[in-house]
């Protein structure tokens, strides 16, 4: 959950009551594949210890009356890189754990310059028996010039337990010159003459204006009855990092009713750290929509939505971390911003070099009061800085 945290690319559509399910889902399907996916993955160091099993990371949660789930990751060294599995378990009638999914995760590092992945995704029914219903072969290439290439194949089965690949995607990155890189992203799907088609494009350019400004303007594009490229949506960015604050400003441009561009929302956040040495981050994003569904009676842009982080040290070691959304009802778009969920965090080293989380999501009740609805433990292994090979 500390994903707004990290990522500077803005802050992503979010409905009130709906973030945990977005949390849970990522965790199911695996955060090693999601960063995959994400062209972020890392890439395996040669080693010289001997290959060996350790567990990566484990949790559970639970959201109201529904039967609590959990899950675990564990990491395992091959003498090319490493095997990454996840396993999610539900409570079965008998009040026994019995896996429900698997996510396998292969990374074979092919020389200096080329990542290969391979990611197969399974169910598992009463028996324990697994059943592959997802097949992605990834294959990223460093090229010379500082660029890159990533060619991505999703494959599943039909009916018949017959694969046949359902996605192609293309990833091309090249330098522009000193600070300015270009991405072009391609994504095809089967035609019906047994070919594949080109079903949707990303371009992006990122590109340091100054020193401490990054500017970033993604545009997607769909094909028309034509085939021909239309824009749909067009996102813009600018990046400003200060020696005491990171400031981040995106425009969100949507094609309307008239085929034409026009501005959807405005995202404005603020990183800093305050006199007491605690991490903010406060997040406003102004829409034409309330709360992303219903639309505001004047047509204008209004602050919909705010999200406020803090981060802080406590005197144990212990970092905690509450999230506070403020929204306002749909049927009253003249009300003002009230926190309505929040999200408490609580993270602290225990042994064997693992870090345990503790997550609890509350909202507030009818009578305005905070119920908790969601609970969620993770325990993760701490990343450490190991010596290369010679």
């Amino acid at each position: 959950m500390n994903e707004m945290q990290k990522s500077p690319a803005g802050t992503k559509h979010w409905r009130q009551n709906r973030w945990p399910m977005a949390m849970l889902i990522f965790l199911v399907l695996g955060a090693g594949s999601a960063a995959a996916q994400n062209y972020g993955y890392h890439k395996p160091k040669k080693r010289q210890a001997k290959p060996k099993a350790s567990q990566v990371e484990s949790g559970q949660w639970s959201r109201g009356n529904e039967a609590p789930a959990r899950w675990r990751e564990t990491s395992r060294e091959t003498p090319d890189g490493e095997v990454r599995t996840r396993v999610l378990e539900g409570l079965s009638p008998e009040g026994i754990h019995r896996p429900l999914m698997e996510v396998e995760e292969e990374i074979v590092k092919v020389d200096d310059r080329t990542t290969r992945v391979s990611r197969r995704r399974y169910t598992i029914d009463a028996n324990g028996r697994r059943k592959v219903v997802q097949r992605t072969e990834e294959e990223q290439v460093e090229l010379p010039d500082g660029g890159s290439r990533v060619i991505r194949t999703i494959s599943e089965p039909d009916a018949n337990g017959r694969f046949s690949v359902t996605q192609q995607e293309t990833e091309e990155t090249k330098q522009l010159g000193s600070g300015k890189t270009e991405t072009q992203t391609t994504i095809r799907q089967p035609d019906i003459n047994g070919g594949f088609r080109a079903v949707r494009q990303v371009h992006r350019v990122e590109e340091e204006t100054a020193p401490g400004v990054l500017t970033v303007r993604e545009t997607q594009l769909l094909p028309d009855g034509n085939r021909r490229w239309e824009t749909q949506e067009v996102r813009e960015q600018v990046v400003r990092t200060g020696e005491n604050e990171t400031s981040i400003e995106e425009n969100l441009y949507q094609r309307d009713a008239n085929f034409e561009l026009s501005p959807r929302e405005r995202t404005v956040s603020r990183e800093w750290t305050d006199d007491k040495g605690q991490q903010q981050r406060t997040v406003e994003v102004f829409s034409k929509y309330i709360g992303a569904i219903g639309r505001y009676s004047d047509n204008r842009m209004h602050l919909d939505h705010k999200i406020d982080t803090t981060t802080r040290t406590l005197p144990d070691g212990s970092q905690e971390t509450v999230q506070e959304f403020y929204t306002r009802p749909q049927a009253e778009p003249s009300s003002p911003l009230r926190v309505n969920e929040r999200l408490i965090q609580l993270s602290r080293p225990v042994q064997g070099g693992m870090v345990r989380t503790e997550t609890r999501g509350e909202a507030r009740d009818v009578n305005g009061r905070y119920v908790t609805f969601v609970n969620l433990q993770t325990t993760t292994k701490e990343k450490t800085v190991e010596k290369e090979a010679e």
